[in-house]
């Protein structure tokens, strides 16, 4: 909080003050924790990796088969998780 007196500016309390905007959350800026990985789909027939989902791995221990559209067959085909 910023309080004036007499013209000059002073800070008050334990928020840091940058600019004229506040901090009041630092948690927003911090990863992510929890079962979720990022994937990325290959198609099975032309081995292009067209897509990247999110997965939880508790759920699904397995790798991830999905129907997908693939761009350069123009068609729906099997897309598999890839490391």
């Amino acid at each position: 909080m910023v309080e004036r007196i007499h013209g000059k500016d002073e800070v008050t309390g334990s928020i840091p003050v940058v600019g004229s905007r506040e901090i009041t959350n630092r948690k927003d800026k911090m990863a992510k924790k929890g079962p979720r990985k990022i994937i990325t789909l290959e198609c099975k027939e032309c081995k292009e990796r067209n897509y990247t989902t999110k997965k939880n791995d508790r759920n699904t221990t397995d790798k991830l088969e999905l129907n997908k559209y693939c761009k350069r067959d123009k068609k729906h085909t099997v897309h598999k998780e890839i490391k």
